[in-house]
C-alpha cells in the first residue's frame, strides 16, 4: 500500500477554530463601531437571500475545494 504525503492536516485546517473566532470578533467589532453597516447589508439582499452572504459561502466552499 502507499502512503500519501500529504497525510498532515494544512495550517489552515489546525487553525479553523482559531480563524472562526476571529471573523466572529472582527463582525462584533464592525457592528459595533459601524451600526449603520447592518442596514446596508440589508439593503443588499435579492428575493431573501442576503448576497453578501452567498459570495462568502462559495468563497469558503472554493477555499475549500482548493486545499482538498
Amino acid at each position: 500500500m502507499k502512503k500519501e504525503s500529504n497525510s498532515g492536516i494544512s495550517f489552515f485546517q489546525r487553525y479553523l477554530t482559531v480563524w472562526v473566532i476571529v471573523c466572529m470578533l472582527i463582525g462584533i467589532m464592525l457592528g459595533h463601531f459601524l451600526p449603520g453597516m447592518k442596514e446596508a447589508l440589508n439593503h443588499l439582499e435579492y428575493a431573501g437571500i442576503s448576497i453578501p452572504m452567498a459570495v462568502l459561502i462559495w468563497i469558503m466552499i472554493l477555499v475549500e475545494t482548493a486545499i482538498s
